[in-house]
């Protein structure tokens, strides 16, 4: 007797999950798709300039240092993270070779190994800039070199810590 109690009582329980689907008129309706005039273009730089036709400026505790940039993802990324203002890094000497600095967001990177020289700037792990007055191997993502490195762009870059303003021209 038990036991058909325990079975009428299973079945009753085991139906209770069991449901109807809702009907169609049940479903909410899809979102509704916006008007294209809707859209607001993107503001542009000055005078019609998109950030991805200016030039990175770089600024080592306030002395501009010249450099040719790479063309690759990473560098575009940066000029669109530029393109809200100018980024101030705050880098420490690294190894004896390098500055190393933290950027506020990870950019796109195309590592590879590689053996750099004084003047490089590189991207390591995605969110770290490195400025080299020595040499180093490693895999990085390559961002560009300072022009014109001499003696004094050298002590630079030797300092404790140093402050490296990017901002774009304009």
């Amino acid at each position: 007797m038990l036991s058909k109690l325990m079975l009428t009582l299973l079945v009753c329980m085991g139906m209770t999950g069991c449901e109807t689907p809702p009907a169609a008129s049940d479903t909410p309706a899809a979102p509704s798709v916006s008007d294209p005039s809707d859209v607001q273009p993107p503001e542009e730089a000055a005078e019609g300039e998109s950030a991805s036709d200016q030039t990175i400026i770089l600024n080592i505790n306030g002395t501009e240092i010249p450099v040719q940039w790479e063309e690759n993802r990473a560098v575009e990324d940066l000029k669109a993270l530029l393109a809200d203002g100018e980024l101030t890094i705050q880098t420490r000497a690294y190894g004896g070779f390098e500055q190393v600095g933290t950027l506020p967001q990870a950019l796109t990177a195309d590592d590879a190994q590689m053996t750099t020289e004084p003047g490089d700037i590189v991207l390591y792990n995605s969110n770290s800039i490195v400025l080299f007055y020595g040499s180093n191997t490693w895999s990085y993502t390559k961002l560009g070199h300072m022009t014109d490195f001499d003696a004094a762009a050298d002590a630079l870059l030797r300092a404790d810590s140093i402050t490296v303003t990017l901002s774009l021209t304009k």
